[in-house]
């Protein structure tokens, strides 16, 4: 009997003494934990601050090239205006049909026009979102067929068959009158083109400002849900 109650009391103690253990050990893990994530809380805090720097830079990035952008969009609308105006005047009647542009005019509209978008389409050429360059090829091919047809309507006008640097055969010449005769239904035709092009460019312009205020918008998103 006495045996019995030693051995129960041995084992008793020696089941307290591992359970004991146990959670000594359970709490030096909990409390190893704790200490981790505690010291860890700095360093997620350096990477959580140093990601939303990251998106804040990309938003001012972004921003910095849709302004860019608005700009140079809002220049060629502004040096294109007059002379457009002043072509469609010259022209187009109030119905659409087709005025017979002279000689006077013709140049006078061809001045205007010479070089003013050389800045967009030729310094400026793939700078831009594909979809905008492609349109902008477009918008040059026309404006180079539209100021020769200018030219043709009014050159005539103003030079010889035979000048200080030239020498036109008769067959040339005729050619020449013949171009001159015809070129004001070009101008009509390629000031139509022009036109459209320019409708076309200003749609790709668009959906391109589109797509970065989208992508402003997303980084908006992150950056409320960073601070909050």
């Amino acid at each position: 009997m006495g045996q019995d109650l030693f051995q129960f009391s041995s084992s008793a103690f020696d089941l307290a003494s591992k359970t004991l253990y146990d959670y000594q050990s359970f709490a030096a893990g909990l409390l190893a934990i704790l200490a981790a994530w505690i010291a860890a809380r700095p360093v997620w805090k350096q990477l959580r601050d140093t990601s939303l720097q990251a998106v804040i830079a990309q938003r001012e990035t972004i921003v910095g090239i849709k302004t860019d952008a608005e700009r140079r969009f809002a220049r060629v609308e502004k040096v294109t205006a007059e002379p457009f105006r002043n072509l469609s005047r010259l022209t187009v009647d109030p119905v659409g049909e087709m005025i017979e542009i002279g000689p006077h005019d013709a140049f006078g509209v061809g001045g205007q026009l010479q070089g003013i978008l050389d800045w967009y389409l030729k310094t400026l050429r793939d700078t831009e979102n594909p979809a905008i360059e492609a349109e902008k090829d477009k918008l040059r091919d026309s404006l180079d067929k539209l100021e020769r047809a200018l030219n043709d309507v009014h050159w005539i006008d103003h030079n010889d068959q035979h000048g200080e640097d030239y020498s036109l055969t008769d067959e040339q010449w005729e050619e020449v009158k013949q171009r001159s005769a015809e070129a004001p239904a070009k101008v009509y035709e390629h000031f139509g083109a022009v036109n459209k092009a320019m409708r076309d460019l200003r749609a790709a312009q668009s959906a391109w400002l589109e797509t970065l205020r989208a992508l402003i918008a997303q980084l908006d998103s992150k950056i409320v849900g960073a601070t909050h």
